[in-house]
């Protein structure tokens, strides 16, 4: 179960990476996040950005047009 959801379908590239950003800023270390998106680019670009982070991408799911990421904080 995610200590943190985000729903952040409807919204375009940056803004759904960039509310995980300021999401894990504020949260510990082995926190769970999860986040719906359904911008194309997001599969991407949270793989990216776990890259870059150091957070660790536990899944990432493909559900019609909609994208579920879950990411544990590093």
């Amino acid at each position: 179960m995610a200590d943190v959801t985000i729903d952040a379908r409807g919204l375009q590239c940056p803004i759904p990476i960039a509310k995980i950003s300021a999401r894990m800023f504020e949260m510990n270390s082995g926190q769970i996040l999860e986040i719906m998106a359904d911008d194309l680019p997001f599969s991407q670009d949270v793989q990216a950005y776990c890259e870059v982070s150091g957070n660790e991408l536990v899944s990432l799911e493909e559900c019609g047009n909609c994208f579920t990421a879950i990411i544990k904080k590093s």
